[in-house]
């Protein structure tokens, strides 16, 4: 993943002291911890209520699709957040995740619908 201009912005913003949502932070915070890999990995530490700003910010970003490897009891809760945000389910996925070992994890591809 390249150099993403507008959590670049982000970032230069929050260090001057520009306060942002818990969704928008958990946004860039996936995209931060993902640039460097093939695809964004959400891995469940959203909560129902950031869904919407953490859906927008990716969207404002240019972000098209994440793959979510959630597994707690509020998978469906979520799914549904992504839903009513414009989201679809493209599929289900396996990525490998390459840590010293390689990993596969069970994912959904979730596809960002522009709006």
């Amino acid at each position: 993943m390249k150099v993403n201009e507008y959590f670049e912005t982000m970032k230069k913003r929050a260090e001057e002291g520009v306060k942002f949502s818990v969704g928008a932070n958990e946004a860039y915070w996936v995209w931060y911890y993902n640039q460097n890999k093939k695809e964004i990995r959400q891995d469940g530490h959203l909560w129902p209520k950031d869904v919407h700003d953490f859906i927008a910010t990716l969207r404002e970003a240019g972000i098209e699709s994440f793959v979510t490897t959630e597994t707690s009891t509020g998978l469906m809760e979520l799914l549904h957040g992504f839903a009513a945000e414009g989201c679809t389910i493209k599929e289900l996925c396996i990525i490998t995740e390459d840590s010293g070992f390689k990993t596969e994890i069970k994912g959904i591809r979730i596809q960002i619908q522009n709006q």
